[in-house]
């Protein structure tokens, strides 16, 4: 390559091989509902991430709101393969519409707080199995559908109808 022959080239070493890829597991807590953004940019920080897309697996903690899952979905939702919402605590008790379809993400883990999941929450995302927890006492219709990935549902004892299209 002509680079290689530009004075002052040769004094650096040729890298030949694959580089591999960044990859991150990161939690994030937030301690305010509505400030997932700067929670993540400061974890980010704390670990020497230069950017979310390197993130593959995130754990969040603490108070999030939809405005919190939907900056999620918008900037991170192409790239994490596992997120895990176990620990957080979801203001309002529920996933909006759409809230996070289309997520590549092929492990989630709902919160246990949440009661009520709207029409496409996780609609078209890549999840192979999940587990509804017994709060879940309501579910929009077609609330899982297009997870073509999706073996396995575990549905929690809080639910009282099983919706159209699931």
């Amino acid at each position: 390559a002509c680079y290689q022959n530009a004075e002052g080239w040769k004094e650096f070493p040729t890298i030949v091989g694959d580089l591999g890829t960044l990859s991150y597991d990161i939690t994030v807590n937030v301690e305010t509902a509505g400030t997932f953004g700067d929670a993540l940019n400061s974890a980010m920080v704390a670990v020497g991430c230069d950017d979310a897309w390197d993130i593959d697996k995130l754990t969040v903690t603490g108070n999030i709101n939809n405005d919190d899952l939907n900056y999620i979905r918008n900037n991170m939702c192409n790239s994490l393969e596992a997120l895990d919402l176990s620990t957080a605590t979801v203001e309002g008790n529920y996933f909006a519409e759409f809230i996070l379809s289309g997520c590549v993400f092929t492990e989630l883990k709902l919160p246990a707080n949440i009661e009520r999941m709207n029409r496409h929450a996780i609609y078209n995302t890549g999840i192979t199995s999940i587990t509804i927890p017994n709060s879940v006492i309501e579910m929009g219709d077609r609330v899982m559908s297009n997870c073509r990935s999706l073996t396995s549902i575990t549905l929690g004892n809080g639910l009282t109808h099983i919706p159209d299209g699931l």
